[in-house]
């Protein structure tokens, strides 16, 4: 299981909900990203108001989105915007222990300057043998090719030699677009594990 945790809003009894981006540590160390969103309540928090060594209560861990025991079969992970730090985690996770499955990340974006990341994918690149990542920009710079995860799935599936076992977190659109995608290409409904994505 990959748990989320809500973060309750300093002098507020609201909270939001997000996905951890790391693993289990005995630091108690907790990774998030975390998009700043226009007007929202956290985000406001974050920007105007957040300064570093401030308290945060946390409640939680929750949810049940993670790897599943499936044996051998390759694993594909799709995460758009911030949908990725639980695919992140899992992927931590199967470097960490050094898992033998093979492992490929579509991770999709709007545009150029939505990129983030990498340096973290790229880590996981180097410990986690037979992984590799598409980065699937939907408005590239003059000249470049729009992709979506779901086109690159769909081209990928094309040629896989083995079906694989699907995760996927991001939005909604995105989300379907990848289950319509894949059902076409001939991945079983159960071999599609999804996490419910809210913007908060």
């Amino acid at each position: 299981m990959r748990p989320g945790v809500e973060l309750q809003v300093p002098g507020s009894e609201a909270t939001r909900a997000y996905s951890l981006a790391n693993t289990g540590n005995w630091e108690g160390r907790m990774e998030f990203f975390i998009r700043l969103r226009p007007g929202g309540l956290f985000s406001s928090y974050l920007r105007e108001h957040a300064r570093p060594g401030e308290w945060i209560t946390v409640h939680g861990p929750q949810g049940a989105f993670g790897l599943q025991e499936t044996g051998l079969r390759p694993r594909w992970f799709v995460a758009g915007g911030t949908g990725l730090s639980p695919v992140l985690s899992m992927l931590r996770h199967m470097a960490e222990w050094q898992e033998p499955q093979p492992a490929r990340l579509f991770f999709g974006v709007n545009e150029p300057e939505d990129v983030f990341g990498v340096a973290e994918i790229e880590a996981v690149a180097a410990e986690l043998p037979g992984f590799a990542y598409d980065l699937c920009v939907w408005c590239p710079l003059d000249g470049g090719v729009p992709a979506t995860p779901a086109d690159r799935v769909s081209e990928r599936l094309s040629f896989a030699e083995a079906v694989p076992d699907l995760y996927l977190c991001g939005p909604p659109p995105m989300a379907d677009a990848v289950v319509r995608a894949a059902t076409a290409a001939g991945v079983p409904p159960e071999r599609v594990f999804r996490e419910r994505f809210l913007p908060s």
